[in-house]
């Protein structure tokens, strides 16, 4: 969702940032595993399922 509203994107990790970047740029490659693990476990829509 996020990525819908923001331009650029920070993580925090305890708190603290621990990536800044463009949102094209973080969803696209990623440099911390934090980002990479929160980014993996966004649900994939499945167009059989019903509303």
């Amino acid at each position: 969702m996020v990525k819908h509203f923001s331009d650029r994107i920070a993580m925090l990790y305890v708190g603290k940032i621990v990536e800044l970047a463009e949102r094209d740029q973080l969803v696209a490659a990623p440099k911390r595993p934090y980002t990479a693990a929160l980014l993996a476990a966004v649900p994939k829509p499945d167009p059989r399922a019903g509303p």
